[in-house]
């Protein structure tokens, strides 16, 4: 068997998704010698991001940049839906530059798989919100990695704290107008 070095833990980790996904024969074996599937799955649905945050990995990808597919999405689900009770939208990538993650979202919906999306707001506006809304997402993690100007823009580089904490604002004001329980907000910082 062939040694496969690695620079970067998502490296890794894409190797074996796509190894084992996209190899039917892998797959069967990997299946085979595990004793329980996981419950709880993580989807990057674009390895695309607006900003350069100091502390992930994304800046120093040297892998193709890409958004999934829907039909890509919908083959994964497929397979992991007899298991999955929750499906995290977030790793490598801003998940709201892919525009069909809503309906990824609505299909887990369907599935009665719960959702979280992670995003750093910056793509939060009037035309997706509702969208999130609709599609059934369970909670939303907004990603600000600082409470003041300094800290947020000190962590996440091209990132612009004043709009970030303004659409964070508008999320909540339309949320409470809308009489929405779920998506539940988080802050991460």
């Amino acid at each position: 068997m062939k040694t496969v070095k690695f620079k970067y833990l998502y490296e890794m980790k894409y190797f074996l998704d796509t190894s084992i996904l996209l190899n039917p024969l892998r797959r069967l074996n990997f299946l085979k010698n595990i004793k329980k599937m996981p419950e709880y799955y993580l989807i990057e649905t674009t390895n695309h991001c607006n900003l350069q945050c100091r502390l992930c990995s994304n800046k120093d990808m040297t892998r193709k940049r890409e958004h999934m597919s829907l039909n890509n999405f919908n083959k994964i689900l497929k397979e992991i839906s007899p298991y999955a009770k929750k499906i995290g939208f977030d790793l490598g990538g801003e998940p709201l530059l892919n525009s069909e993650t809503p309906e990824m979202i609505k299909a887990t919906t369907k599935k009665n798989i719960s959702s979280t999306l992670t995003t750093n707001a910056h793509f939060l506006n009037e035309k997706i919100i509702p969208k999130l809304f609709e599609a059934g997402l369970k909670k939303i993690v907004i990603s600000l990695g600082g409470i003041t100007k300094e800290s947020y823009e000190f962590y996440h580089h091209k990132g612009n704290f004043d709009l970030a904490k303004k659409i964070s604002k508008s999320y909540v004001l339309k949320k409470n107008k809308e009489n929405q329980n779920i998506p539940l907000l988080k802050f991460h910082f």
